[in-house]
Formats: C-alpha cells, sequence, structure tokens
C-alpha cells in the first residue's frame, strides 16, 4: 500500500489498507496510512476515524496525532488541533513540523504570545 500512495495511487492503496486492516484490525500503521490516503482526496471525515483508531490502538505514535491536528486546523477546530498538536509535541518533542503547526494554529486562534513561545523552544 506504500509504494502505491507514494506514487500516487490513493484508491489502491487504500483498498490495500483495508484488505490489511480486514485480516489484522489492531494494526495501527494500516489505519493512519489508509486515513493519509483518504486525506489526500478530501475525505476528512473518514480520515479522521482512521487517525482517531490508530491513536487508541498506538497513543504513542506521535505522527497520527500531528496528521490529525492537520484535519482539525484544516476544518478550523482550532481548540482540537492545539490540544492534538501539544500531544504530538509531547511524545516527539524534536520534530520541527509539529512545532510549526502548532504555531500556526496559535497564530489563527490570535494566541499570538504562545505562538512566538513555541517558535523559540
Amino acid at each position: 500500500g506504500v509504494a502505491m500512495q507514494r506514487s500516487g495511487k490513493n484508491q489502491e492503496a487504500a483498498d490495500a489498507y483495508r484488505k490489511a486492516l480486514q485480516i489484522d484490525p489492531t494494526r495501527h500503521e494500516a489505519h493512519h496510512n489508509l486515513a493519509g490516503c483518504l486525506q489526500d482526496v478530501g475525505q476528512h471525515d473518514a480520515s479522521e476515524l482512521h487517525y482517531r483508531e490508530a491513536i487508541k490502538i498506538n497513543p504513542n505514535f506521535a505522527q497520527s496525532y500531528a496528521a490529525l491536528g492537520s484535519i482539525l486546523y484544516s476544518q478550523g477546530r482550532l481548540g482540537e488541533a492545539e490540544r492534538v498538536y501539544r500531544h504530538s509535541i509531547q511524545l516527539d518533542p524534536l520534530d520541527q513540523q509539529q512545532h510549526l503547526d502548532l504555531g500556526q494554529v496559535l497564530h489563527s486562534s490570535a494566541k499570538y504570545a504562545e505562538e512566538q513561545a513555541v517558535y523559540k523552544s
């Protein structure tokens, strides 16, 4: 599924991830990757569900939180996005992209002092 997804074949990749989940519905990576495919084709509600399922299965996988934050931010759900990004950063504090994304959410929320603190950290 990953190779298909990287080559832009989102439908084929999504089908492969769904098959993997039929075999083992506890694979957080399959939920995470399926969510990414769905996000790429604009199916944000379904994508959110699969990111949340990936998090439920593996609550220490920071990438799922970061990706979920992206969806929440794009939907204007800034408070939720902020909480998700903050948790993601707790799990992986060295991932600079997550700091930038949190800063963007804080800026959109007019929390400028907090935004500056995030960029300085």
